[in-house]
């Protein structure tokens, strides 16, 4: 669908150096970062906003060949405006006309985000979290659109467009579409997905859930369980955990392999016989080699 070939961009206060990714059809990604580390470069150079200085980037959609590969991009970014003068209904009829697809009932697109409220009223007079709401509905329900660019998806957004929104995603990437989006918080991005992109300092390092193709990279654990004491002495007979301490309820773990530590945690927490209630995890980037060092990280 999109494949980034060793790409270096540069944009304003930010640089990318030596991209190599892939993002196919129904899959959904979260990008961690800064805007100085590269992630609103990264959006605009999907977007075409902005060519690469060296590199290729490959765009492959599945609309027909008439229609130009960029209507099949949407960029909903986190505070969204229109200054157009016309109600919700027309915007969105307009909308259909500008991407060449066959027009779709207004009302029902909102619906599909629980927003048939906004049916009616003048685009220009939305506060940014209504916008955003149409700008996501017009996404999602789009037969042209492939790969959504959504900055913050809990961010400035309407209730009812939040609580619907799970399914809606789900149900846009059944029918073939991508979905990236933007996170400043780690524990976010993983309940959003199990896709991966870390960005920093202009650097990119890929993670997906394809453990054949995915190198080993340090990474560190959080563990809160029913009985810390039992789940430490059971992980202190791990010799592939290379620092493990406790911090009250919690338990604190690194190493420097992400699929031995993974399965060094199974096996204390069965013989530990405790419940987990929560693991999250995160790569150590500071002890990482550069991506286009790495075997596999064109995922």
């Amino acid at each position: 669908m999109i494949t980034f070939n060793e790409v270096t961009a540069e944009g304003e206060g930010a640089s990318l150096h030596h991209v190599c990714c892939s993002l196919q059809e129904k899959e959904v990604w979260a990008t961690i970062g800064g805007q100085d580390d590269g992630v609103a470069l990264f959006f605009s150079l999907l977007a075409g906003h902005t060519r690469p200085q060296q590199g290729s980037i490959q765009k492959s959609f599945s609309i027909p060949h008439t229609i130009p590969s960029q209507r099949a991009i949407a960029w909903i970014p986190l505070i969204h405006r229109s200054t157009e003068a016309m109600s919700v209904e027309k915007l969105l009829e307009l909308c259909s006309l500008v991407r060449e697809e066959p027009l779709q009932s207004p009302a029902e697109r909102l619906a599909f985000l629980g927003l048939s409220s906004l049916l009616k009223k003048r685009a220009d007079a939305l506060s940014p979290s209504e916008m955003r709401g149409v700008a996501l509905s017009e996404a999602l329900t789009s037969q042209i659109v492939r790969l959504i660019l959504l900055e913050e998806p809990y961010l400035n957004v309407e209730p009812h467009a939040i609580a619907a929104l799970p399914s809606a995603l789900q149900h846009y990437t059944q029918r073939g579409g991508c979905i990236i989006s933007s996170f400043s918080c780690l524990q976010q991005a993983h309940r959003f997905t199990d896709h991966h992109l870390f960005f920093q300092k202009g650097l990119v390092y890929v993670f997906s859930p394809n453990q054949e193709t995915s190198p080993a990279y340090p990474v560190r654990f959080q563990i809160l369980s029913s009985d810390p004491s039992a789940l430490l002495s059971a992980v202190l007979d791990e010799p592939s955990l290379t620092s493990i301490t406790r911090n009250y309820s919690l338990i604190l773990l690194e190493s420097e392999d992400q699929l031995a530590a993974s399965a060094a945690i199974q096996r204390a927490v069965l013989r530990s016989h405790v419940e987990v209630y929560s693991l999250t995890s995160e790569p150590i980037l500071s002890r990482m080699k550069p991506p286009s060092s790495q075997q596999g990280h064109a995922i």
